[in-house]
């Protein structure tokens, strides 16, 4: 256990008040002060998946079974000291990844064995082409976005193995591409965003393999403007909530169910916190924290404030955001309902038991939503990489 500042980020749990190093991925700090920055943590069955750097293997997919001697990296894919793996999701009995170094670039699987990690599609790296990003699970395969030289960037799918993955669709005729992107899940199928010559980005639908794609809106009419598209993470009662053009639109999945929901709204960011039957968003000009069920008399501001908002996670009937230059802030949907719990800024959370774990400038903070529940669990650590997620009760 530690008291005193990390050298660097390395891998700590947390299982009741005082966090714990579990691993140190990272045994050369002076020479990287910046430790082993372990991100993209991923639950997938037994495991937990994320990707560390270390000083001899460079940024690698690592897994962790809670315990010290099954916490590692999984395999060297990219030998010798080199950028690697980012992208982690997961899929099948395992995860999916992307890795972007020389020969090794593409989407590869792992389930957590030297054997069973492979490459399932080799690109990124030649003439015209682009790497694997935007791997979302939508419908039982896996979406992404891919570019080569014959097609650009387009939308592509997997079902794991190497024979079926492939580009799905070509939207864009020809190597400039239509440059998929806000890949999200809405409905067993795949929202996505999509420029092309005759109506600009707009947002779009795909499903199934192989993939039909239709047109959702052309929220902005005609192919010059292209419409400046911020989607929420996460869908509320099958609606997926997107700001185009400083007007906050809704969409169940076709053309027929994309409206507009409230003009003249701005986001800021795209995190949400579900909390019963609405997502909570934040908006700027002014600053303002929203909730929204998906229909229009559902979608209401809950407060502004004088600072940029941060949407954490909901814990105990309450969502918990930050505030900047105000500290930490909880509410129940109403103004009313809405207090503030600490001066610290919160810009990672994680929900563990009843309680949400944060990470702040300050250290480490704990809240059950309540001013009188929310304190340091340790202050030692002054500079907080990304919190994982619950993981055999532990985080």
């Amino acid at each position: 256990m530690r008291s005193a500042p990390l050298a660097g980020l390395a891998l700590a749990v947390v299982a009741a008040a005082q966090p714990a190093l579990l691993r140190d991925v990272n045994r050369q700090a002076p020479l990287m002060p910046l430790g082993s920055d372990p991100f993209d943590w991923m639950v997938a069955g037994p495991t937990l998946f994320f990707v560390a750097t270390d000083p001899l293997l460079g940024r690698e997919l690592h897994a962790t079974d809670g315990t010290i001697a099954g916490t590692g990296p999984i395999a060297d894919v990219t030998p010798g000291y080199a950028a690697g793996t980012f992208g982690v999701v997961a899929y099948g009995n395992g995860v999916a990844f992307v890795v972007g170094d020389g020969l090794r670039s593409g989407l590869w699987t792992s389930d957590g064995t030297v054997q069973g990690t492979r490459r399932i599609l080799a690109l990124g790296d030649g003439p015209g082409e682009s790497q694997p990003s935007g791997l979302t699970p939508a419908g039982g395969v896996l979406w992404f976005a891919a570019g080569d030289a014959a097609a650009g960037t387009e939308l592509w799918t997997s079902d794991g193995t190497a024979s079926g993955t492939r580009r799905s669709v070509d939207l864009e005729p020809g190597p400039r591409g239509s440059d998929p992107r806000d890949l999200r899940p809405l409905g067993g199928r795949l929202f996505f965003t999509a420029e092309t010559r005759s109506h600009g980005r707009e947002p779009w639908i795909a499903g199934g393999m192989p993939a039909t794609v239709q047109l959702l809106a052309d929220t902005v009419p005609g192919h010059l403007n292209s419409a400046l598209l911020e989607v929420l993470d996460a869908p509320v009662q099958g609606r997926l909530l997107f700001e185009s053009n400083g007007d906050l639109w809704v969409t169940s999945g076709t053309p027929s169910a994309t409206a507009i929901l409230v003009r003249g709204l701005d986001l800021h960011g795209t995190r949400t916190a579900a909390l019963g039957n609405a997502v909570y968003f934040a908006t700027e000009a002014p600053d303002a924290l929203w909730r929204s069920d998906g229909t229009p008399s559902g979608t209401v501001r809950v407060q502004t404030f004088p600072g940029e908002i941060t949407v954490l996670d909901a814990v105990q009937g309450r969502v918990v955001f930050a505030v900047r230059g105000s500290g930490l802030w909880a509410t129940q949907g109403t103004a009313a309902s809405t207090l503030w719990l600490a001066p610290v800024q919160g810009f990672s959370a994680t929900r563990l038991g009843n309680d949400l774990l944060v990470a702040t400038g300050l250290g480490l903070w704990r809240t059950d939503g309540t001013p009188v529940g929310t304190t340091a669990v340790e202050s030692g650590y002054r500079a907080m990489g990304s919190l994982g997620p619950e993981f055999g009760g532990r985080v």
